[in-house]
């Protein structure tokens, strides 16, 4: 799901965050802790299904099958009326 902390294994990755850059089907997800061998990234928000691609120094390499992003859940913060008769009109956020 978007916001959720993933990690990437591999190998040569750059220890240094900003010098990874980790794409999820264009979008840029924020990398929060890197190795030589593991990333953690955040989804980013407007993720969607697809390619995620890992870039340091000039060098790209792009995951085998695509990854999956699982939308959030929809929430309802409210129902108004709670109650009614029928024909009555219900507003849901």
């Amino acid at each position: 799901m978007p916001n959720t902390l993933i990690s990437i294994t591999g190998r040569g990755f750059s220890p240094v965050f900003s010098d990874n850059k980790v794409m999820f089907n264009g979008k840029e997800g924020l990398v929060s802790n890197a190795s030589p061998t593991q990333l953690n990234v955040i989804v980013p928000m407007e993720a969607q299904t697809g390619p995620v691609s890992v870039s340091i120094h000039g060098r790209t390499a792009v995951n085998q099958p695509v990854f999956t992003v699982i939308p959030l859940p929809v929430e309802i913060a409210s129902i108004m009326p709670t109650s009614g008769g029928y024909n009555t009109v219900v507003t849901i956020n």
